[in-house]
């Protein structure tokens, strides 16, 4: 049953909330462990894309244009703590 749980949890989609991008980061990894898809699957990429605020999905693609998930996720913690720090 967790599996299938995961599963919906993902096709439902999560998003970022208040700027916590750690917090996204981490449910998603587990979440994809869950279910048991593979991180650096096209569709998995685009569902953890789908979860992040538009300005920072915009900024990272445009900016830096990754491609596998490990570059996702290092380069949107990045742009996400350096406007955090300028709000600061």
């Amino acid at each position: 049953m967790e599996k299938e749980d995961a599963q919906a949890q993902l096709r439902r989609g999560i998003k970022m909330k208040e700027g916590d991008i750690d917090t996204f980061v981490a449910q998603f990894e587990e979440l994809t462990r869950m279910a048991g898809y593979c991180l650096d699957e096209p569709q998995t990429i685009d569902t953890f894309m789908a979860g992040l605020p538009l300005n920072l999905y915009l900024k990272t693609f445009e900016l830096d244009q990754p491609r596998m998930y490990q570059q996702w996720r290092e380069v949107v913690v990045k742009r996400q703590q350096q406007y955090v720090h300028a709000q600061a």
